[in-house]
């Protein structure tokens, strides 16, 4: 297992969803495109981890920076090491491209539970 986070609301002091990556993939090659970049972070995500995804409403994805974002920094090289895939997000910033595939990956892991 690589790593597990759970956060906290502020305002409520409620749990929010866990996330478990259970591979890390650093010996994969880069992705060129955010199709790819978002089915690679979806791929090292647990199961649990996807349902819990699907759970989290759009406008609270960037509470997940830490976990979803760390991991396309390092293993995706969304922290500027991947230029081509940073340009295919669209952007010169790594950090939007981040936001880029965690949002994408996000719409992935949903329309999969709905075709369930």
């Amino acid at each position: 297992m690589y790593a597990l986070w759970s956060l906290r609301l502020s305002r409520c002091n409620r749990s929010k969803e866990t996330l478990t990556f259970l591979h890390r993939h650093s010996k994969r090659s880069l992705p060129t495109a955010p199709e790819i970049a978002a089915d690679a972070l979806l791929s090292d995500l647990d199961p649990k981890s996807i349902q819990a995804l699907t759970r989290i409403m759009l406008e609270h994805l960037p509470d997940y920076d830490q976990p979803l974002g760390e991991y396309c920094r390092s293993v995706l090289g969304l922290d500027g090491r991947n230029e081509v895939l940073i340009k295919a997000c669209g952007y010169a910033d790594p950090n939007e491209a981040v936001g880029v595939v965690i949002r994408l990956a996000w719409v992935k892991a949903c329309e999969r539970r709905n075709f369930r």
